[in-house]
């Protein structure tokens, strides 16, 4: 879960963000059974990138509103190399997700996908929603033009970075309320994703990357998500509109 300009000056599904009729209003979402595991409707959307399509249209919808601007970025799931630009590409040998600001785009890396369909199994719809929702704050922060976006050095990587879990847990909260998911089950699995990505090897194109100085401890990007999770507001996270 990366930004891309931070870091440098299968099949392919691109995802654009705009709702669609699969995402429930908030009118007529059902409450989720704690017992539950996957997300309604998104968990039953079938084949991973069909997920992150419902997904994505639901996140879209719910900035889109709340910034009353549309917030729309595509998402791509698999993306061919060439079709990464230049500066970004190297990001793809790390296996995770990122967002490109050359492109304006969110890519999901065929390593991510296959790691977290082993990992997570019938919590997948989960893992893709952490990823999503993180990567999408990214989008916001482009959006607004937050002040640090873009801004070079490891401390200004982690405000931004943890903004996002912030902004994530924004979402989150909405998605909870309208029975889209579990909020402490998407606290759950955030934390085991944010673990495990602490722990993957640095490819040396990258050269001498570090998760933890760019991104903070596991505890810092949970308490941020923490706070946006309980809040459910921008405010929470200090994000300029």
């Amino acid at each position: 879960m990366l930004l891309a300009a931070l870091l440098s000056g299968g099949c392919t599904t691109a995802i654009a963000g705009h709702p669609t009729a699969e995402v429930s209003s908030p009118t007529t979402a059902r409450p989720v059974p704690e017992s539950t595991p996957t997300l309604i409707p998104c968990g039953s959307a079938g084949a991973p990138a069909a997920v992150v399509r419902c997904l994505v249209a639901d996140v879209s919808h719910f900035w889109s509103g709340l910034l009353a601007d549309p917030v729309n970025e595509p998402m791509v799931v698999d993306p061919p190399r060439a079709s990464v630009p230049a500066d970004c590409r190297p990001l793809l040998s790390l296996g995770t997700a990122f967002y490109c600001t050359d492109s304006r785009t969110v890519y999901l890396t065929r390593a991510w996908l296959a790691r977290s369909q082993r990992t997570y199994g019938a919590d997948l719809p989960y893992a893709l929603a952490a990823v999503v929702g993180h990567e999408f704050g990214h989008v916001v922060q482009d959006a607004v033009h937050q002040p640090g976006f873009n801004t070079p050095g490891n401390a200004a990587s982690r405000r931004i970075e943890q903004q996002a879990d912030c902004l994530l847990g924004v979402w989150g909260n909405s998605a909870a309320k309208r029975g889209l998911l579990l909020g402490a089950r998407l606290r759950d699995i955030a934390q085991r994703e944010y673990t495990t990505v602490e722990s993957l090897p640095v490819p040396p194109v990258l050269n001498g990357y570090d998760e933890r100085a760019t991104h903070g401890t596991v505890a810092q990007r949970m308490a941020a998500l923490g706070r946006g999770l309980a809040a459910g507001t921008t405010a929470s996270c200090g994000l300029v509109k």
